[in-house]
């Protein structure tokens, strides 16, 4: 998902001929010299883990009628039944953030390509069939006013990450290091179609501490700019009713640090 700018170049090479002063084919250039020119995306979709085929990115528009996530945004997915979340910040000026599934299954149809809410503030999904993935029709969801145990945001801080959710957290879970599993790892650019995750690895969490109710503060060993973090929230992770998370996966690409 990429923060649209006049002037900016996001990647596709053949683009650059239509700018001002430019000279010869783009496909000739070096790679490094065309990535150097590149703006990242605000947010990545981890193939395969969290999307295949994103499609319209709508915002929640409804006032919190809709659910605890107001002015976030629902991205839905062609080749699964799931409709994603993304909460957006910026850091240094620039957009990035956090995509997390936000509808899983449960009679939801594969091909969720657009979306819009209703006078009611249900959300309304048209599905779409290419002929590679997909479905047909129309489905509707509507929220049971019960508001679910789920990650809400995800800040970057200077130390690591800041989690806020949906309910008040059992401090004694939310504070036990082992609940939180990241690794992190770029994608790289070039001509061929996709990317394997480069330069893997475990990022170790040195401490978890309780800010407020609903917050918990992440220090990472470590931090490092242009790498998505992965992140596997522990199936031991409670609020404080005993609620466990709806969704233990999401993924928060970190262009800057601050």
């Amino acid at each position: 998902m990429h923060h649209v700018q006049q002037g900016k170049f996001y990647g596709h090479a053949a683009s650059l001929l239509w700018r001002d002063g430019w000279e010869g084919r783009p496909l000739n250039r070096p790679l490094p010299e065309l990535d150097a020119l590149r703006t990242p995306a605000a947010v990545l979709f981890p193939h395969g883990l969290m999307s295949n085929s994103p499609t319209q990115p709508l915002a929640d528009s409804t006032g919190g009628k809709f659910g605890p996530f107001a002015g976030q945004l629902l991205v839905g997915e062609m080749n699964k039944g799931r409709i994603m979340r993304v909460a957006l910040e910026r850091v240094g000026g620039v957009l990035q953030g956090m995509c997390v599934p936000f509808f899983d299954g449960s009679g939801l149809k594969r091909g969720n390509n657009r979306m819009c809410f209703g006078p009611d503030h249900s959300l309304w999904i048209g599905h779409s069939n290419h002929g590679w993935a997909g479905e047909r029709g129309l489905q509707r969801l509507r929220w049971t006013g019960r508001t679910p145990f789920e990650l809400k945001t995800m800040h970057l801080t200077g130390k690591g990450f800041e989690l806020t959710f949906t309910l008040p957290m059992d401090s004694k879970t939310a504070t036990d290091p082992a609940n939180y599993a990241f690794k992190r790892y770029f994608y790289s650019y070039h001509r061929g179609y996709g990317s394997p995750q480069r330069e893997v690895q475990a990022v170790k969490v040195a401490s978890a501490t309780m800010k407020g109710e609903l917050t918990v503060l992440l220090e990472l060993d470590g931090l490092e700019p242009g790498r998505v973090y992965e992140l596997k929230l522990g199936s031991a992770l409670r609020a404080k009713g005993g609620e466990s998370l709806v969704n233990t996966l999401t993924f928060y690409n970190a262009v800057q640090l601050k």
